[in-house]
């Protein structure tokens, strides 16, 4: 009888203590997972806000630079081609490498791409000089504000020795055949 008390009584506390956790494990398992939900929410809100707060400084310093940014784009892609302009360029970058200004020649305009109002023209220049300035003055094209592509060119050596270069390119530039910057 002692045995069957004992047993009757151990099974008892079995399905007390035991009967709450097999109900309440589907319970404790969807709060688990809302918990982890919860978590990767916020994180998730987190990174959000992150990513918020980078666009915000971002469009800060954009707007902290767009007149200078604008003021770029209208000399590298002016809004006519302003021949005028660009032949004291061209003197200017030629004599700051060592090399004299021979002519230059306008090419016709062309469209590059319409719907942008893209346009460009040739330019024939020829400087005179030695090597290692024309190689500097390419470089100064190169780096300088305004876009020029060289397209070709060539060179005549001296017929004496003590007689400069003349190197001939073709190049285009690019101006705005309608205004891409207001």
């Amino acid at each position: 009888m002692f045995l069957r008390n004992f047993i009757i009584t151990i099974l008892s506390l079995a399905i007390i203590i035991g009967g709450p956790v097999f109900l309440l494990k589907p319970q404790s398992e969807k709060a688990y997972e809302l918990w982890v939900r919860n978590r990767v929410s916020t994180e998730e809100l987190k990174l959000k806000r992150q990513i918020q707060n980078q666009s915000q400084e971002l469009s800060g310093a954009l707007d902290q630079h767009k007149d200078e940014i604008e003021n770029r784009l209208k000399i590298a892609i002016p809004k006519t081609l302003d021949k005028a302009s660009l032949l004291p360029q061209f003197e200017t970058l030629a004599a700051s490498n060592g090399l004299n200004l021979g002519s230059v020649g306008f090419g016709k305009e062309e469209t590059i791409n319409a719907s942008m109002g893209l346009k460009a023209t040739s330019i024939d220049l020829t400087v005179s000089g030695n090597l290692p300035s024309f190689r500097k003055f390419l470089e100064s094209l190169e780096q300088n504000l305004r876009i020029f592509d060289v397209n070709n060119f060539s060179f005549t050596a001296p017929a004496k020795t003590e007689d400069l270069m003349s190197f001939n390119l073709k190049m285009s530039v690019y101006f705005q055949g309608r205004p891409l910057i207001k």
